[in-house]
């Protein structure tokens, strides 16, 4: 799975990807480059310091991820709408593997 990652005035600032089950394994931060997102964003400052711990382990319950790290505070849930960082609430999007293929160029 991979999750488009929005601030309030819809910017993109990145990605997080999932790899594993629906019920659980790990994910990475993904933001997008400092140069792409104007004017600067603490909430994409957030999303370097996350992909500077590297992999996070998630599992599900009901409608939501919980993402840890065992050296990390930060609280992070995931609905199908919203990522929720420490109670700051950032939108989300799923990204379909076409529409992530058509975006990166993968072939």
């Amino acid at each position: 799975m991979r999750f488009a990652i929005q601030d309030a005035k819809n910017r993109y600032l990145g990605f997080i990807v999932f790899a594993g089950n629906e019920q659980q394994g790990e994910c990475v931060f993904r933001p997008l480059p400092k140069e792409v997102v104007r004017p600067k964003s603490e909430n994409l400052e957030l999303l370097y310091r996350l992909q500077d711990i590297r992999e996070f382990s998630y599992v599900k319950h009901a409608d939501s991820y919980y993402i840890f790290h065992e050296s990390s505070k930060f609280t992070i849930k995931l609905t199908s709408k919203t990522l929720l960082i420490d109670g700051l609430a950032l939108k989300v999007t799923l990204v379909s593997p076409e529409d992530w293929e058509a975006a990166f160029q993968v072939k």
